[in-house]
């Protein structure tokens, strides 16, 4: 707990560099510790990199899907999926990326494809999906994006967040990700859906299971 520990008091006197060290040996230290994972995210929020604030949530909701502190968080994740895109008017959309993102070419990359996704929201193919729909096709298609332009990065966000979430994509595991992580809204929809797939949720937690 003691990289966990510092990683909070270096979030809360902004030493984000320090914060986000502390918080990243954290995780490798013990993986399947959610607050770890929701500490990075908020350090990377206060860097304005976006993409890298999306995949600790997602990471800390596969961990904790239905805890008092998942709905917030999902709402949270929900929101910065479609923070850089703005409906102006009918027709009239705008992209707002985060400039910090930017610098880094491969991450600028993700956070402009992740900008794009969130604008075909408002085609008239996109306004046909369900909200559920539509955040499972952004996740995929992010997962999938990261694998993609991984190519011979490593590190953190790489070994650990990139690769398995994109390993989700390539096993056909993404959806039943998705509606796993989202059981705090209590939706219908989601627990029809859940009901009604039982093997897709069994091989998604066989799939879980051997992350442990």
């Amino acid at each position: 707990m003691l990289n966990y520990n510092l990683a909070l008091t270096a979030l809360n006197i902004r030493e984000y560099e320090v914060s986000e060290a502390a918080a990243i040996r954290a995780i490798n230290a013990k993986p399947v510790h959610g607050s770890s994972h929701l500490v990075l995210a908020g350090i990377m929020q206060e860097k304005q990199e976006n993409v890298k604030a999306i995949l600790p949530l997602y990471y800390f909701l596969m961990l904790e899907p239905k805890t008092e502190r998942s709905a917030p968080n999902l709402k949270s994740l929900k929101a910065m999926l479609i923070s850089g895109v703005k409906e102006k008017s009918a027709n009239n959309i705008n992209l707002n990326l985060s400039s910090a993102s930017l610098k880094d070419t491969v991450w600028g990359a993700a956070e402009m494809m992740l900008g794009l996704t969130g604008a075909n929201r408002y085609t008239d193919e996109g306004r046909k999906k369900t909200e559920m729909e539509y955040f499972i096709q952004t996740t995929h298609d992010l997962f999938s994006f990261l694998g993609e332009i991984r190519k011979n990065n490593t590190g953190h966000w790489w070994d650990l967040y990139v690769s398995r979430f994109n390993n989700l994509v390539e096993t056909n595991n993404c959806e039943a990700f998705c509606y796993y992580i989202s059981q705090s809204e209590n939706s219908p929809e989601i627990k029809s859906w859940i009901i009604n797939n039982p093997d897709k949720i069994a091989a998604f937690q066989e799939w879980l299971k051997k992350l442990n």
